[in-house]
């Protein structure tokens, strides 16, 4: 089998770089395939960036709160 992912976060120190990392494990580990389109990595323009994304966790972290 070959997976397809398509991965889209601005910080890969994130929980969900996190879970990328492990379903890329597994799929190794079971003898299968993937091919990956991290589109940060292929210059996908969006409204945030990783400095975006630091500013805003920082300033919700110190208002006691989280982003989701």
């Amino acid at each position: 089998m070959k997976a397809f992912i398509v991965y889209c976060h601005p910080s890969e120190d994130s929980f969900t770089s996190h879970v990328r990392d492990s379903f890329i494990k597994g799929i190794v580990d079971s003898g299968n395939e993937y091919e990956i389109s991290d589109l940060y990595k292929m210059n996908f323009k969006t409204d945030m960036s990783e400095q975006d994304w630091d500013k805003n966790l920082k300033a919700a972290y110190e208002k006691g709160r989280t982003l989701f």
